[in-house]
């Protein structure tokens, strides 16, 4: 995950570097702006809640075991 942040570190190291040619500036701010895009944080549509099922249903009073079982 953190790959994509060395290579962007790394190419604006580059462009720092006043030999660099305005052509591969250009190249690199390019790359820059691709990588950031394709590893932005995505936001959730919908809000996800995880629970334990049997813990909710132990709280609540509700049985946890299977039908089959209660009636033998």
């Amino acid at each position: 995950m953190t790959d994509h942040k060395q290579i962007i570190e790394r190419l604006k190291q580059q462009n720092m570097n006043p030999d660099l040619p305005q052509s591969q500036r250009e190249a690199n701010k390019h790359r820059i702006t691709w990588l950031e895009i394709l590893h932005k944080e995505k936001p959730s549509k919908t809000k996800t809640v995880y629970y334990d099922a049997v813990q909710q249903r132990l709280a609540h009073g509700y049985s946890v075991s299977p039908a089959s079982l209660l009636n033998d």
